[in-house]
């Protein structure tokens, strides 16, 4: 669904939701990429950050600016993304 999302809509948005689908998927390799289209945008949100430092922590990667980006905008986020911040942030 995603990548036909792509298809016709090229944003940031679009690459988010592949990226984060790659990701649930185990495609990390993948995810990492369609997130680097995501944040090439320029669109700094904290639903966006929360899915780069989770793509990062599962590449072994520093999550620390989007991190601090998605903390930052927490109060965007819905309940189940605040607990997924939580629990990362209390990770490292």
């Amino acid at each position: 669904l995603a990548e036909a999302e792509l298809a016709v809509r090229q944003d940031a948005r679009s690459f988010d939701a592949l990226a984060f689908a790659r990701l649930r998927s185990g495609d990390v390799a993948g995810a990492e990429d369609a997130m680097q289209h995501a944040l090439a945008v320029g669109l700094r949100e904290a639903r966006l950050e929360l899915h780069a430092a989770l793509i990062a922590d599962a590449a072994g990667a520093d999550v620390g600016s989007h991190l601090a980006a998605a903390r930052a905008g927490q109060a965007a986020l819905w309940p189940s993304e605040r607990r997924a911040l939580d629990r990362l942030a209390a990770s490292r």
